[in-house]
């Protein structure tokens, strides 16, 4: 079972581990969540909002006297704020092939078909903004120093591709003990006695939830436990 995703095909950093018989998946799904422990995703935007507050509160002297600056300088600390956000709290791919020996899944952050569009937009207008403020200020020592190496980053910036996906390999399936069934979140975590290691399974729907739980119990030994529980990691 697969689902349509607007996204660039991912790519292997690694080759798959070889499976006993070259046998084909029984299961394959994809779904697209936040690649962070739940608090974290509350806890990042509370972190990075001290900025612009602290960059706020020490320009409210140019409030009065040169509104301007003072708009300047919050505007500046809150797209910067934007930006981070934008690159921590990505949500990223989990593409999942599921094996009668065991498991994969490719995780690849999330970028839609026009990021590199928008990519080389940013950097071609920085580039003719800093050649326009070099030919305003009618010296070519203008692009000497830090502007030189803004020119030099916005380059790299119309280089940029899609980072390789990184490819996660289940253990087969007899050697694992235990399970966290979190039904709230869709997630099927396949572990042995240390809780925070194991194959973490995000589904995209109940039925397929189900169906995997069902599975599971087919091809995991009899003397696996299985808690029903919210997945903290």
């Amino acid at each position: 079972m697969s689902s349509k995703i607007d996204e660039y095909a991912p790519i292997l950093s690694s080759t798959p581990m070889l499976r006993q018989g070259n046998s084909n998946p029984i299961f394959e799904w994809k779904v697209k969540r936040i690649n962070l422990r739940r608090k974290n995703i509350w806890l990042i935007p509370l972190i990075l909002s001290v900025w612009p507050a602290c960059i706020g509160i020490s320009a409210l002297d140019f409030l009065s006297a040169d509104p301007s600056t003072f708009y300047w300088l919050f505007g500046v600390a809150l797209a910067t704020t934007f930006y981070y956000l934008y690159f921590m709290l990505r949500p990223s791919v989990f593409e999942y092939r599921i094996y009668p020996e065991c498991g994969e899944v490719d995780v690849q952050p999330y970028y839609a078909k026009y990021t590199k569009h928008v990519f080389n937009g940013v950097a071609i207008i920085a580039i003719i903004v800093l050649l326009g403020l070099a030919a305003f200020v009618g010296s070519l020592l203008f692009l000497l120093g830090p502007v030189a190496l803004m020119i030099i980053s916005a380059l790299n910036i119309m280089e940029w591709k899609p980072p390789p996906c990184e490819l996660e390999t289940s253990m087969v399936w007899e050697k694992y003990n235990a399970v966290t069934v979190d039904r709230r979140y869709r997630i099927i975590v396949i572990h042995r006695t240390d809780l925070t290691i194991g194959f973490e399974a995000r589904l995209p729907n109940k039925a397929l939830f189900e169906q995997y739980l069902a599975f599971l119990r087919t091809v995991l030994p009899e003397v696996t436990t299985y808690r029903e529980e919210v997945w903290k990691w």
